[in-house]
């Protein structure tokens, strides 16, 4: 605490006040003897003295990244040198980075194919849905195809649930069916009519999902290309096409692979002959124009739901659908034949050869109305 009577401020720095308030210039005034002072630093400004100085180093000359970019391309050379000895072409490929697409698009231009890529959300491979195929994606078939339960979806498909179960967002369980490689999954599907020319909500074919795996199965690959070989040239709604997510480690199985079926499914084609490649067909159809059909034996769509979610066993609802048509079976001939009966004419001479032969109008009438009928006049009345 200050004493009483006293301030601060040191009575030297006072009168330099005084005198500033004066208008007298302070710059000019000694300072007072015995007055500390500190310099203050903003921000990092304040100079470290153990830090040293940084020294001037001479620049790079070009004589040194030269030398350096000399000394890389002798160790790449070296390296193809060594793999070309070896005979391992597929690592030269790793080597040179090409990516499967690209490896792709060049040996088809090459072989006189269009390599133009499509966005599939912008064509015919996008269709919204059916309630069919919604119902049909549920808990049950979802745990068959994830534990490559081959009998169950089978046994669901043959009961009338569509073989393109998908969700509202158009991911199909085809979709996940490629995404694992399950291959003779995916045959049992394109068995029951199981469409490939589909893509989600992202512009994802079930191609893109065959790619994407780290560890590539071929089989469905080529099962994939069997159905529409176009597949490669859509992008997802990236832009990016299905082999463009192949993993860089699997570049040269991919190009080995590519390279085997080149033949198969792009053979050397004349364009001064056969003309210009033309586009896929889905792809210039508007979206939405080509939605999944329903199988013949399509089940309804609650029944399909009950199915898809495991609350029905399929041969239950086949039991049920064949009722259903059995009893239809039967209203319709009866609605026939009463139909029928109602439009035919009544014949009499038909009517009087019955009466011929059951012994005449007489006998009928008391066969009957019993043995006490007869004749009055023109007619028979019972006495």
């Amino acid at each position: 605490m200050v004493a009483p009577g006293t301030s601060r401020v040191p009575a030297a720095l006072q009168q330099i006040f005084l005198q500033s308030q004066r208008g007298e210039d302070v710059e000019k005034i000694a300072p007072p003897p015995n007055l500390g002072f500190r310099i203050f630093y903003f921000g990092n400004r304040r100079p470290n003295p153990l830090k040293k100085k940084k020294t001037m180093q001479a620049p790079r000359t070009n004589e040194l990244y030269a030398e350096r970019g000399a000394n890389k391309e002798t160790a790449a050379t070296a390296s193809r040198k060594a793999i070309k000895a070896r005979g391992d072409d597929s690592s030269l490929s790793t080597l040179s980075k090409e990516s499967p697409h690209m490896f792709l698009m060049r040996e088809m231009e090459q072989r006189g194919y269009s390599n133009k890529t499509y966005c599939s959300l912008e064509g015919g491979y996008y269709c919204r849905p059916t309630p069919l195929q919604q119902a049909s994606y549920g808990a049950a078939v979802s745990k068959a195809i994830r534990s490559s339960d081959g009998v169950t979806l089978r046994k669901m498909l043959d009961a009338g649930i569509s073989p393109n179960p998908c969700n509202n967002f158009g991911e199909s369980l085809v979709h996940m069916v490629c995404r694992r490689g399950d291959h003779k999954l995916l045959r049992i599907l394109l068995e029951a009519g199981c469409s490939l020319q589909v893509t989600d909500d992202y512009g994802r074919t079930p191609l893109h999902d065959a790619c994407w795996r780290a560890d590539p199965s071929f089989e469905t690959v080529q099962l994939i290309l069997d159905s529409d070989k176009h597949l490669v040239q859509l992008m997802d709604c990236r832009g990016t096409p299905p082999l463009a997510y192949v993993k860089p480690d699997n570049y040269s199985k991919w190009i080995e692979f590519l390279e085997a079926k080149l033949d198969r499914f792009w053979p050397t084609r004349d364009i001064a002959t056969e003309g210009k490649d033309r586009p896929p067909a889905l792809a210039l159809r508007p979206p939405h124009s080509l939605p999944i059909p329903d199988p013949e034996h399509a089940l309804p769509v609650e029944v399909a739901g009950m199915v898809a979610n495991g609350q029905m066993d399929p041969e239950e609802a086949m039991f049920l659908d064949d009722d259903s048509d059995d009893d239809s079976e039967y209203d319709s001939e009866d609605s026939d034949n009463y139909s029928d009966s109602d439009e035919e004419e009544f014949d009499a001479e038909e009517m009087r050869e019955i009466c011929f032969r059951a012994g005449g109008p007489v006998a009928v009438a008391r066969r009957c109305f019993g043995g006490d009928v007869r004749v009055i006049g023109s007619m028979m009345k019972r006495a």
